[in-house]
């Protein structure tokens, strides 16, 4: 995985930010203005002489024409703009590690606890194996803190990352 996703140390990075923010709002009002500037117009059904504008902005299923110029779709794959903050707390220095982040979300005692309930939780189905078959009893040992970690990190990790319209499994 390329550390581009993480951090973000180009110089134009703030110049596209801006540059696709100007970009989409020319588009959207470009949009308004063709849309308020062409109204349909018709004859009323009760009365021949009035005029009726199409409320279309009103109509939560209306469908841009096909002749618009609105272009709602993106070429960019949104995962090249992920990056992280540029500091880190001032307590853990210029460079702090990941494991260090993570010690101040979630602290040693709550590890501890979580560690100590799936521990208590494979010492029973231990007990309800029948102990002649190792390979079964030695899939169920007890856990480590260091493998807590890095469950939650890697179930953290990946909802960040994915999409927001895929499964995590």
């Amino acid at each position: 995985m390329s550390e581009r996703i993480f951090r973000v140390d180009d110089e134009d990075f703030g110049e596209r930010v801006r540059q696709l923010l100007e970009d989409e709002l020319d588009t959207q009002f470009s949009h308004e203005r063709l849309r308020s500037a062409t109204p349909e117009i018709g004859a009323a059904e009760n009365d021949p002489g009035e005029v009726v504008i199409d409320d279309s902005d009103d109509d939560p299923n209306y469908i841009c024409p096909d002749d618009s110029s609105y272009d709602d779709t993106s070429d960019d794959d949104s995962s090249d703009d992920a990056f992280l903050a540029d500091r880190a707390p001032k307590a853990l220095g210029d460079q702090p590690e990941p494991i260090q982040l993570w010690i101040i979300l979630v602290d040693e005692d709550m590890r501890d606890e979580v560690v100590k309930w799936t521990n208590n939780t494979l010492a029973t189905v231990r007990s309800k194996i029948d102990t002649m078959n190792r390979n079964v009893l030695n899939r169920y040992r007890d856990t480590s803190i260091e493998e807590i970690n890095t469950l939650v990190g890697i179930i953290l990790f990946t909802s960040i990352l994915k999409g927001s319209t895929e499964d995590v499994g």
